[in-house]
């Protein structure tokens, strides 16, 4: 089926679907509302913003019933989703956080800027923010060691794998060289850390 989920606008671009979050009772959601929510970027030039879309989980497969956040309300043009966080990556994760010093509020975890070493992460007071500026919190060692062809992207947390206050975290690294590749298999293989509150 036909995804509408890329616009160009203005100079921009508009992607959803660079993180998902069902917020229901399926998913076993602390507050459940019924909607699946669908993050994405607003892109403008190599800046990249957060923007979130989100439907009922019965009607996911409608595009035409996908509601768009505009910084104050929820409304049908996608083009008019407020950035929510600035300095995003294509993929990333928004989780719930359920306990600790943080409890009710949302973490998103991220490569700051996309294709960068550094691991960040911002809480925001609800799924849409508002959002804290970013923290980077770990750099990643891969392009010291593997040599200035290798780059890093697309961190993400795995809730179902974590605790609130214990959050596991993945990054993914690979190399501009298709030879870099051939010769050191262990240059494109996920990496794992530990983002602990303490």
């Amino acid at each position: 089926k036909r995804t509408p989920l890329m616009y160009y606008h203005g100079g921009s671009s508009f992607w959803f679907g660079g993180a998902v979050t069902a917020n229901t009772v399926q998913a076993q959601a602390a507050n459940p509302d019924g909607y699946v929510y669908v993050y994405g970027y607003k892109s403008t030039g190599f800046f990249r913003q957060m923007v979130a879309a989100r439907v009922r989980e019965a009607d996911f497969e409608w595009f035409d019933r996908w509601e768009y956040f505009d910084g104050t309300v929820w409304q049908k043009d996608p083009l008019k989703a407020a950035p929510l966080l600035d300095h995003i990556s294509t993929e990333f994760s928004i989780s719930q956080i359920l306990k600790g010093r943080n409890k009710g509020k949302w973490i998103a975890v991220f490569t700051y800027d996309t294709n960068t070493p550094y691991v960040a992460y911002s809480l925001g007071d609800t799924m849409v923010g508002p959002f804290e500026k970013p923290n980077v919190v770990y750099k990643a060692p891969e392009i010291e060691f593997f040599g200035k062809t290798t780059y890093c992207y697309n961190a993400k947390a795995h809730p179902q794998l974590s605790e609130s206050d214990n959050i596991l975290v993945s990054y993914n690294t690979n190399t501009y060289s298709f030879e870099h590749n051939r010769a050191n298999s262990d240059v494109y293989v996920p990496r794992f850390l530990r983002l602990k509150e303490v």
